[in-house]
């Protein structure tokens, strides 16, 4: 079955600070462009980015790699990384963010670029200190905005198959014997447009998710699943840009993996037109299936 999607982007990071914005083109001349290369500083428990593009180019590069490799980056440069510390983050808008993301942060939900420390909180990034000077009035720099496009849910509630239309993605219900929570497996395209100061990017990611529900909200399982897919994916931009990368999902085999997967599709740096303009148009077809290891009367196979 071949699926075609027009997405919007989902999630976008929007600049609003005024005079005090913090402004870093001075120290775009001659930085270094590897991942690794940090401002100095005493202050170990945030992690320093000598630009906005410095910001965006790691990001680019993480965004690349796997759950593992992100998490021995982001180790790398601060113990008191997000990415480490994820399960006691209780900004649910940070967690719905990729791991790339997230790995820029520290468990505080702070980054500094140049001379700036900026903190997220519930969707809004804030400008809190300039200089090693804390602001008495943090300053609104950006937000987040995540605005789901189409969905298909797969539900087995005593015994009855069926699907229901909720947003955008593939998403199995089910219950397991062993357990008293509701289990849910999540297969999705994601779009992500990101706005600091003046700089865009946009990425597609495909998210492999398994989440457990109690009382509250959805949360991320840490059961291991053996999964297997054969995706194959185009993508276009309808907008255009500079910088285009695309990477087809393609055949991939998981064992006894922990935690969400996100495979990167594509990315761009949009050109300069209004957002509701800037369009992924996708084209996938294949299968995917998941296992809780172990049970296999959890098997969820999926077609798109």
């Amino acid at each position: 079955m071949k699926t075609n999607y027009l997405l919007l982007g989902a999630i976008a990071l929007l600049s609003a600070c005024a005079q005090e914005e913090f402004n870093d083109s001075k120290t775009e001349i001659g930085t270094n462009k590897n991942e690794n290369v940090l401002l100095k500083s005493q202050d170990y428990n945030i992690i320093h980015f000598n630009s906005t593009k410095h910001f965006f180019e790691c990001y680019d590069s993480l965004f690349i790699k796997d759950y593992d490799e992100q998490l021995a980056w982001t180790t790398s440069k601060t113990s008191n990384s997000l990415l480490k510390n994820a399960d006691l983050c209780t900004d649910t808008i940070m967690l719905s963010m990729p791991k790339a993301f997230q790995a820029l942060f520290n468990k505080d939900l702070e980054v500094a670029i140049n001379d700036s420390i900026l903190k997220y909180d519930n969707g809004k990034l804030y400008l809190v200190e300039i200089n090693n000077k804390k602001i008495s009035t943090p300053i609104l720099c950006g937000e987040t905005d995540a605005s789901p496009v189409e969905c298909k849910v797969q539900t087995r509630e005593g015994g009855y198959l069926g699907y229901n239309g909720i947003g955008f993605s593939h998403q199995y219900n089910f219950r397991r014997a062993s357990s008293k929570y509701k289990f849910n497996y999540v297969h999705e395209l994601k779009s992500y447009t990101t706005r600091v100061n003046d700089y865009v990017a946009q990425v597609l990611g495909f998210m492999v998710k398994l989440e457990y529900r109690g009382r509250g909200s959805w949360k991320e399982a840490s059961e291991p699943r053996d999964i297997t897919m054969d995706l194959r994916c185009s993508v276009a931009a309808s907008s255009g840009g500079s910088n285009f990368a695309f990477w087809d999902i393609g055949k991939r085999t998981f064992t006894r993996r922990q935690w969400n997967i996100e495979i990167p599709v594509a990315r761009i740096v949009p050109n300069n037109v209004p957002e509701r303009q800037r369009q992924w148009l996708i084209t996938i077809v294949g299968t995917i299936s998941q296992t809780i290891s172990g049970e296999n009367d959890t098997r969820w196979n999926d077609k798109f």
